[in-house]
């Protein structure tokens, strides 16, 4: 076999299994949808069937009642947690304000036994060589952990430098042996220091909702300071020194330490110690950036007017650098009427972190309970709904017609009781069911003898009817035709009369002219009867009804020469062509037209309008006159066969027969509207479409 050959089979084979494949795929596909469709309307089905179940309504309400109860106690329990957290945490931090202020005043009294030992030493140990070498003085203050240690000769002025003390007080006898929180100057403790201090200067640092603090730099430093008098060759000596507490960052954290330990949450201490000098934080643990403490950061304006203002100890909520602390601000007492605080805060994002914990906790159990106690209502109302179930079953059952089963009565309760009423309904309603078969029974008897009976009064009002409306139709004809036929028969006895006597050629042509108008008017009347009783077969067409009314005005103005009736045409715009028989509507507006000419004796406006309603599908042509107007006694009767009030020999009576006859032939209505006096207007309604 050649070698396209083969590749062609192979391709048709490959095709064929494709083809095979992706309809089997498809199929598949397809019978798994209706699967899946079938399977989601029966468990929508289940679904609203069990919503409308009674026990599953009694469950929702007592969930409902369950659940709002515990919405309710989920409310008081988390606020009851919430203020019993902050309560706590309140007290915790005023007892920690309190130990730190504890801590404060211990240092001070550390530095005060630490500088009068050093001054009994002193005395004891030292002589004028002491006065003259500094560095010996600074070994002794680096043995005793203090930052700066001087000493003040009577004069007031520091003994290594020569340059004098601003501060008097130092030389008050009431200040030996104690110790005090007070501000230097750079000047003045780079006097007593005897080195460089501007590294202890700190830049203030805004931060949001900080009191009003217009320096720029903050030059003072706080310390903690005692002083101690010794005599060196009879002449008393102050020794005064102490420790520095800006940027004392050792002391803020042993503080924080002894109180908090070394607890961190969110890379940020749980607990804080600052210390302040006037607004601004010259030692603090409080972080401004992970790596940076907030060393000149000022106080927060509601604490700063509260401690700093008032003097007064500040506990609550605060905003701390750039977060929400649980904090307490104590005022220090300063020797120079300066302002320092101690502050010790919790990070309030641990307090929130802690209620959110014992409120999901509390939420939790509450959800649980929830649940079990819908579960348990679930079952509980199952085993009570299960005999009003039972009732409902039984109910269908008789709804269909089956009437053989019977509710269980075993129990005692108001179930049993409703049981036993389920069943004496059933064989009440078995009676009655009996009782309304036989009575139906009965009615359908009589109720057919009654109809027959109708049936025949009916046909007898029917064959009655007929025979008034022939009797109606006799007369008319009678008395229409019985008029030119005795004019027919007294002319033709005259002619005969004339023929006796004489012969009048002239009178007998006149009698003969008589008789021919009579004859003829004899044949309109018959040929209009016959008109009316035809039943003509319609030949719809689409047509312009404006050129229809249009060709019956015309037709109308040839025929009858009415030189006083003025035509006026008033046609809408936006007719659509209509399917109607033409001929028959012209026909019935031409009568309505010859209507309207007699009833304003050939004298008057005839007004002709047509117009369109698209929202109900109709078209009108309406006609309308100057006559007299219809009385109201005869409306009624206007389009009663061979009815009118025009004088004999004028009409036959059948034109508004006959053109009632072909509206309501095109499924339309003719309407009426008439002042006595002013006219009457004819209104032919039609549908746009057949």
């Amino acid at each position: 076999m050649p070698r396209n050959k083969r590749i062609l089979l192979l391709s048709s084979k490959t095709c064929s299994e494709y083809e095979f494949i992706s309809g089997f795929v498809f199929s598949f596909i397809k019978d798994l949808s209706k699967m899946i469709i079938y399977d989601i309307h029966l468990i929508c089905n289940r679904i609203v069937w069990m919503i409308n179940t009674i026990r599953f309504r009694i469950t929702i309400i007592i969930s409902l009642i369950v659940l709002f109860g515990g919405f309710l106690a989920s409310l008081i329990g988390t606020y009851s947690v919430r203020e019993t957290l902050k309560s706590q945490a309140f007290e915790k931090i005023r007892h920690d304000i309190q130990s730190a202020y504890a801590l404060y005043q211990s240092e001070g009294e550390k530095i005060q036994s630490t500088i009068h030992l050093i001054a009994e030493g002193i005395s004891f140990k030292y002589n004028e060589e002491l006065l003259e070498n500094r560095s010996l003085l600074e070994r002794i203050r680096v043995r005793n952990n203090i930052d700066f240690l001087s000493i003040i000769d009577p004069d007031g002025y520091e003994v290594y430098s020569g340059k004098k003390i601003s501060r008097r007080d130092l030389l008050s006898e009431r200040e030996d042996g104690t110790s005090f929180t007070e501000t230097l100057d750079l000047e003045e403790l780079g006097i007593l220091t005897g080195r460089d201090v501007s590294m202890y200067s700190i830049d203030t640092v805004e931060t949001p909702y900080s009191y009003s603090e217009k320096r720029k730099r903050l030059e003072d430093v706080l310390t903690i300071t005692s002083l101690s008098r010794f005599t060196i060759d009879g002449r008393v000596y102050i020794l005064y020194g102490g420790i520095i507490l800006n940027r004392n960052f050792a002391f803020v954290d042993r503080i924080r330490e002894i109180i908090f330990s070394k607890e961190f949450y969110d890379g940020k201490p749980v607990g804080t110690v600052t210390l302040f000098s006037g607004p601004i934080r010259v030692a603090t643990n409080v972080l401004l950036t992970r790596d940076r403490r907030a060393i000149g950061t000022v106080i927060q304006d509601v604490v700063g007017r509260a401690v700093l203002d008032n003097n007064q100890s500040f506990i609550g909520r605060a905003f701390v650098v750039n977060s929400w602390y649980l904090g307490a601000y104590h005022p220090i007492p300063t020797r120079d009427n300066s302002k320092a605080i101690i502050y010790v805060g919790l990070s309030e994002s641990i307090y929130k972190s802690l209620e959110s914990n014992l409120i999901i906790k509390f939420l939790i159990i509450a959800v649980i309970s929830f649940i079990l106690i819908v579960i348990f209502s679930f079952f509980l109302i199952s085993r009570i709904i299960y005999p009003i179930q039972r009732l409902s079953i039984l109910s269908e059952q008789i709804s269909r017609g089956d009437f053989s089963q019977r509710a269980e009565t075993g129990r005692n309760d108001e179930l049993g009781r409703l049981a036993t009423a389920f069943n004496q309904m059933i064989e009440s309603i078995l009676t009655s069911r009996r009782m309304l078969e036989d009575y139906n029974i009965n009615l359908q008897n009589r109720v057919k003898e009654r109809t027959d009976e109708l049936m025949k009064i009916k046909e007898q009002m029917i064959q009655s009817e007929k025979l008034a409306s022939i009797g109606r139709l006799s007369a008319g004809v009678a008395h229409e035709i019985n008029n030119p036929l005795g004019a027919i028969l007294s002319y033709a006895h005259l002619i005969k009369e004339e023929l006796d006597d004489k012969c009048d050629t002239k009178k007998i042509e006149e009698f003969a002219g008589q008789i021919i108008s009579e004859t003829n008017r004899t044949k309109n009347i018959i040929k209009s009867l016959l008109e009316f009783s035809r039943q003509h077969r319609s030949e719809y067409d689409w047509v312009d009804i404006n050129q229809i009314v249009d060709d019956a005005i015309n037709l109308i103005q040839i025929q009858k020469k009415a030189d006083d009736v003025r035509i006026v045409k008033e046609f809408g715009t936006d007719i659509p062509i209509v399917k109607i028989d033409a001929e028959r509507i012209k026909e019935a507006i031409i009568n309505i037209i010859i209507n309207a000419m007699d009833a304003m004796n050939d004298r008057g406006v005839i007004t002709i309008k047509t117009s369109v309603d698209h929202k109900k599908k109709i078209f009108s042509i309406s006609i309308g006159d100057t006559g007299g107007g219809i009385p109201e006694e005869i409306l009624g009767h206007i389009f009663e066969p061979f009815f009118t009030t025009k004088p004999v020999g004028k009409g036959t009576g059948l034109g508004l027969s006959v053109t009632y006859g072909i509206v309501k032939q095109h499924n339309g209505d003719i309407v009426v509207n008439t002042k006595i006096g002013e006219g009457t207007t004819f209104t032919i309604v039609l549908p746009l479409h057949p």
